[in-house]
């Protein structure tokens, strides 16, 4: 096991050979502050340069190299030898000109200034670095349907919803504050086009949601722009329900 690149070495008041942790501790900083980390080979090379620097991989190579652990970072001292550091978690170093820190199991690219990575994936600036953009989560909007006290009635055009950002439907179910003593809930949602249900969701009698009904199945992938309207029949009243709402899933685009 190689020793961690820091901290650095030191050595007692009055001891010789302090060269031994000063050109220890040179290396490591040199590696630190290397301009170029190379990382794509398994090979020792058999003509390297004084200061070659490279992080191991799992399948290292070569009298020196297979003895080195996988993410060490290696340095040549130019006199035949090649010295070995395990990384700490937070360092950064530059890996063929891509900052990249060690977050205890991988380097993770973290381009500290100038522009984004361009290595195919999106980035995004977080405290002061690039780091590898995520997809958004998806987001959820109720809409009442009536109020808490009155009970519900069937109709057309009951509530509204306009689309706050582009995006696609997830799942729609709906619920109720007082349930039917009777008799099914069911809610239809339509867009410019009609429904966007092959089948709506349903609250049975004496349940508060359509999660223990019957579930929506979406008409396929329901796309929307910004600004979008979306109506909410109620088709099914029931007896005696009160406080209906939808809740809408969505992804963002």
């Amino acid at each position: 096991m190689s020793d961690p690149i820091l901290p650095f070495a030191v050595w007692q008041s009055g001891t010789n050979q302090n060269s031994i942790p000063a050109n220890d501790n040179a290396l490591r900083s040199e590696i630190l502050n290397g301009l170029v980390i190379s990382e794509s080979t398994d090979s020792q090379p058999g003509s390297p340069a004084r200061g070659d620097i490279y992080i191991m991989t799992g399948s290292a190579s070569g009298t020196q190299w297979a003895t080195f652990d996988q993410y060490d970072l290696a340095i040549y001292d130019g006199a035949g030898t090649w010295h070995a550091y395990a990384p700490v978690e937070g360092i950064v170093v530059n890996v063929a000109g891509t900052l990249k820190r060690w977050n205890g199991t991988a380097y993770e690219l973290v381009a500290g200034l100038g522009d984004a990575p361009s290595d195919g994936t999106g980035y995004v600036r977080k405290d002061g670095a690039w780091v590898a953009e995520t997809a958004a989560a998806n987001r959820y909007v109720n809409v009442a349907l009536s109020d808490m006290t009155t009970d519900i009635t069937t109709g057309t055009a009951k509530a509204v919803w306009f689309a706050p950002e582009d995006g696609t439907l997830a799942s729609v179910y709906i619920g109720v504050h007082d349930p039917s003593s009777s008799g099914v809930v069911r809610v239809d949602m339509n867009d410019s086009g009609g429904s966007v249900f092959t089948t709506r969701p349903a609250i049975d009698a004496t349940e508060a949601t359509s999660l223990t009904g019957t579930a929506a199945v979406l008409d396929g992938t329901v796309s929307f722009v910004r600004g979008d309207k979306f109506t909410f029949d109620i088709d099914d009243a029931g007896t005696d329900a009160k406080g209906l709402q939808a809740c809408i899933e969505y992804a963002p685009a």
